[in-house]
């Protein structure tokens, strides 16, 4: 299985290292009796504000009428969050 550009936790026994390679450069891998693995998502949540002491729109005020300047859904923050 490829997890490339995954967060992953492994939970086991260190046994030791073994030698090996990355890019033709020495590199010491860890060897672990591995008991359990557990592959995380990451998902982006994006938080929305709003004035919530607007009524909005009335029914007979055009575009954009009373209330326009305090009654908008803009993005205020997006958030990164690690999920199962």
């Amino acid at each position: 299985m490829n997890y490339r550009n995954h967060f992953v936790t492994i939970l086991g026994t260190i046994q030791g290292e073994q030698p090996g390679f990355i890019n033709k450069v020495p590199y010491n891998f860890l060897e672990v009796n591995m008991q359990g693995i557990q592959v995380w998502h990451l998902r982006e949540v994006v938080n929305t504000t709003y004035n919530l002491w607007d009524y909005g729109y009335g029914a007979f005020w055009p575009e954009p009428g009373w209330g326009a300047p305090y009654y908008t859904n803009a993005v205020s923050q997006v958030t990164p969050e690690l999920v199962k």
